[in-house]
């Protein structure tokens, strides 16, 4: 049976949208960031992302042919599943539409594999699986600022979830590196 992780970069307080990230992301990268995000690249099988997340990711890392930022190869050649309903035809290369219902789809993925699957933002899709049980573990990079306002991933957390720390591990410039196990009802 493969894993579910669910990757989030957020603000304190939990803000995740990328029209921001000027804000609650950029100011706070340091090696020890980028390090810890590439090691969880390295980690994963195929990325799984919502349809918004994937027309953010696509079009700056498709064009990307120079492994930049130590990523670019690694993010680009690895498997990716869109969920989408109104997405036919991706064209990022080994991007493919989950077809049907995203959850069962997800659920079918993590059956039939033994594949480490690394769900990339994607708030909303990230709260579904969470609420259906198939979330193993929450890996999320806390960037030391509160927005106050803007998408927050916890409005995607279903009540009651309840989590384990793994390991939670100070980054450079207040940056925190949070893993959590889901504890599965």
């Amino acid at each position: 049976m493969g894993t579910v992780v669910v990757k989030q970069w957020m603000s304190l307080d939990g803000v995740v949208e990328s029209e921001s990230m000027a804000t609650w992301f950029a100011p706070f990268h340091s090696d020890a960031r980028g390090a810890r995000i590439t090691a969880d690249l390295a980690e994963a099988d195929a990325m799984v992302m919502g349809r918004r997340t994937y027309e953010t990711l696509a079009p700056y890392w498709s064009v990307l042919q120079n492994n930049e930022m130590g990523v670019a190869d690694r993010i680009n050649g690895m498997k990716k599943y869109v969920a989408s309903h109104s997405m036919t035809n991706p064209t990022w290369i080994n991007a493919e539409v989950l077809p049907g219902d995203a959850v069962t789809a997800v659920a079918t993925l993590k059956n039939e594999s033994d594949d480490l699957l690394y769900v990339d933002g994607s708030a909303h899709l990230a709260g579904q699986l969470l609420a259906a049980g198939l979330v193993d573990e929450l890996r999320l990079l806390i960037n030391p600022v509160v927005m106050g306002r803007g998408v927050n991933f916890y409005d995607a957390v279903p009540p009651g979830t309840v989590l384990e720390p793994v390991a939670i591990t100070p980054l450079d410039l207040g940056v925190v590196a949070a893993r959590y196990a889901v504890r599965q009802g």
